[in-house]
């Protein structure tokens, strides 16, 4: 009873620390007041009251900032806090994401992996309409994923519409979230849990929530003749060659997540566990779409429109990477429970 009390403490405690160090790295990163351009353009829009868009960007962002700054003066210290409060609540929805497809135990690995990815942590500290996706793309696989496996109506009902809320937000975060949707409208189709999927109402109340709070800025982007989406597409940064500056650079974002998968799966599972099996990608099929689809499907975009800046806008495409290496690792055994406990007690 004593170990089911203390779990929830356990782990809001991991994620406050994790809080605070993210806030002392962000605030590091910026003082004396340093605050990065594109972080104080998004201020600045913020101050305009609640335009439906904006020369640049979609207005999620600035109506973000806007709202934060009833409650805090926006400045350096504010911002970083606003920053770590991001990166913690993209890594708090990857380990639900794990804690729902592995379970408990492979939940931690999947959090622990992430950590290391430098594209959710590091990178993230500019806060901007890249890294606000840090948190939001993770949340809207989780919201889709509860949506697609729900049991009844009135779950599926209202995992729909919290999935087509979180849908629309990214979508008017960054329009590059359309990857996103992409990949899990194919990753439903390959489900298991496809057929009950499209019987019960989720699936048909994310989509009329998400036309319904993305409406405004479609009408707002058809009075200005597509402004933003004319930016998104031709004024980004330019790389000379961009798909080959993308296929190369964008997978370095995994090389501490897999180094790291490697060691922990030759450390802890060594032959004498050799009757733990691991599973199999095939086992996991929605995993697997939205851990390369992204990838896949932007690289493929550069290609189709020449696209330039990809690499930038990429920061999330790999956030479910971790809960598959987890999922493919061998079961826990005694053994490698002991080491566990071992490598927890140093």
């Amino acid at each position: 009873m004593q170990a089911a009390l203390d779990r929830p403490v356990i782990i809001w405690k991991t994620f406050a620390w994790a809080f605070a160090a993210a806030a002392v790295f962000a605030l590091t990163c910026r003082y004396p007041g340093y605050v990065h351009h594109d972080t104080a353009e998004i201020a600045m829009w913020s101050r305009l009251g609640w335009p439906l868009g904006l020369p640049k960007h979609p207005p999620l962002l600035p109506w973000l900032f806007r709202i934060y700054s009833y409650a805090l003066p926006l400045n350096w210290v504010t911002l970083s806090l606003l920053t770590a409060a991001n990166i913690v609540l993209g890594a708090w929805a990857v380990w639900r994401i794990a804690l729902l497809s592995v379970g408990a135990k492979r939940a931690a690995v999947a959090l622990m992996l992430y950590g290391l990815a430098p594209a959710g942590t590091f990178f993230a500290l500019k806060l901007n309409h890249n890294a606000i996706l840090v948190s939001l793309w993770p949340l809207t696989i989780l919201a889709f994923l509860q949506c697609l496996r729900a049991q009844t109506a009135g779950r599926s009902a209202a995992m729909g519409v919290v999935f087509g809320a979180l849908a629309a937000a990214a979508m008017l975060a960054k329009y590059y979230s359309g990857v996103l949707l992409a990949c899990c409208f194919v990753a439903s189709l390959v489900s298991a849990d496809r057929n009950r999927f499209y019987k019960l109402p989720g699936a048909y109340l994310a989509v009329a929530t998400f036309l319904l709070l993305v409406a405004p800025h479609v009408w707002w982007m058809w009075e200005n003749r597509g402004a933003t989406l004319d930016y998104a597409l031709h004024e980004s940064e330019r790389e000379a060659h961009p798909l080959l500056h993308f296929l190369t650079v964008t997978p370095m974002y995994l090389v501490p997540m897999v180094a790291a998968f490697i060691a922990m799966k030759r450390w802890l599972w060594k032959s004498s566990d050799g009757a733990a099996k691991a599973a199999t990608v095939r086992q996991y099929p929605e995993l697997c779409v939205l851990a390369v689809g992204p990838f896949v499907l932007t690289a493929a975009f550069i290609l189709a429109f020449k696209l330039r800046g990809a690499t930038s806008w990429s920061l999330p495409d790999f956030c479910v990477v971790p809960v598959l290496l987890a999922a493919i690792l061998p079961q826990f055994g005694e053994e490698t429970m002991l080491r566990l406990k071992r490598a927890a007690a140093m």
